[in-house]
């Protein structure tokens, strides 16, 4: 619940750029497939 409350501070304070949900959500997926990759359980 509480990255709702980043999303809407996020759009307040920088209106002209898009949805940090949306963004946060496409760079995630990529940051955990790189890490799902390169990072192996002894």
């Amino acid at each position: 619940m509480g990255y709702k409350f980043i999303d809407i501070d996020f759009h307040k304070i920088y209106s002209r750029y898009s949805c940090f949900i949306t963004k946060f959500e496409e760079a995630s997926s990529k940051l955990i497939k790189i890490l799902d990759e390169r990072i192996k359980d002894c």
